[in-house]
């Protein structure tokens, strides 16, 4: 799908918030990119991601929200993404498994 917006949300251990907020965010922006970073969690968050249909990258350790913000941004790809941070060099040096 071509997305003319990404979202990128840093998740830490959030399986229990996830799936009200990506409901709504799916209802109100139905044409975003939702992907979720997954910084280390040890809960479901993850799967929740999965199961509620929006993109996961999971970190294998919490690498912190600003490399979870530059992780997001620099693997959306397809559209602008909303988010805070500028993309640094230090984010070149992170590498996530991705689903």
């Amino acid at each position: 799908m071509n997305y003319t917006l990404s979202i990128v949300l840093p998740a830490k251990n959030e399986a229990i918030n996830l799936p009200p907020l990506l409901a709504k965010l799916k209802a109100l922006l139905a044409n975003a990119e939702i992907l979720v970073v997954d910084d280390g969690s040890t809960d479901a968050t993850a799967r929740i991601v999965r199961e509620q249909g929006a993109r996961v990258i999971s970190h294998p350790y919490s690498m912190g929200n600003g490399a979870a913000q530059d992780r997001g941004a620099s693997c959306n790809g397809r559209g602008p993404g909303v988010h805070g941070r500028r993309r640094s060099a230090r984010s070149n040096r992170h590498r996530s498994v991705t689903e």
